[in-house]
This record gives structure tokens, C-alpha cells and sequence, in this order.
């Protein structure tokens, strides 16, 4: 059903195998040609583990924060973003506020 959708999903991977400006802008670009303004979701479990356990769902070889950071400004260079929201922080699994340094640094680089 997602594949049918017309959702486009950009992996770690990609990200890290094609760089950032090939593995997203082009999406962002066609995307621009349709809307002016974005919602973005920040869900913190895109994060790598090593870079800070924001909750119990975080899959290994997520992204770094500064990745993350690069694709917010990706968004923003094309968009005007109308909302946003940040998910899936579980403060019981940041034991050493790594996690909530993260988000507040991601949600600065987003407003």
C-alpha cells in the first residue's frame, strides 16, 4: 500500500550511499512543482542509537543528527512550513539527555 501511495521514503542509507542532495532534493524539487507549504514530521527514532536513544522503537544505523539537521534545511530551502511536529520522545530511555539535546536542537534548526 505505501509503495501505491505515492509517499516517498529516503533510507539512511540512501542518504549515506548517494549524499543528502541526491537522495532527497530531487523528491523535494518535484514535490515544489505541487505545494508551496510542508508539514513536517520529526519522529526522533530516525536517529541513530549511538547519536541518542530517544525512545524504544530506534533502529541501528539511523541518522546523526547533523544528517537530520541537513535535511530540515533541505526542506526549508523549497518550503514555507506550515506546521510540525516532534514524535516518539521517551524521556525514561534518554538516560543521559542526549536525546532531548538532540530534539531541541532539531526543532531549532526547524522554526
Amino acid at each position: 500500500m505505501l509503495e501505491n501511495s505515492g509517499v516517498v521514503w529516503v533510507s539512511a542509507a540512501q542518504v549515506r550511499e548517494l549524499g543528502l542532495q541526491n537522495a532527497l532534493v530531487p523528491h523535494l524539487e518535484r514535490l515544489r512543482q505541487e505545494v508551496e507549504q510542508v508539514y513536517v514530521h520529526l519522529d526522533l527514532d530516525v536517529l541513530d542509537p549511538t547519536e541518542a536513544h530517544a525512545n524504544s522503537y530506534l533502529a541501528p544505523e539511523g541518522l546523526t543528527v547533523a544528517e537530520v539537521k541537513k535535511a530540515i534545511e533541505a526542506v526549508k530551502a523549497k518550503f514555507s512550513i506550515a506546521a510540525g511536529c516532534l514524535a516518539s520522545f521517551e524521556p525514561d530511555c534518554d538516560t543521559d539527555n542526549r536525546a532531548l539535546n538532540a530534539a531541541l536542537e532539531l526543532l531549532a534548526a526547524l522554526i
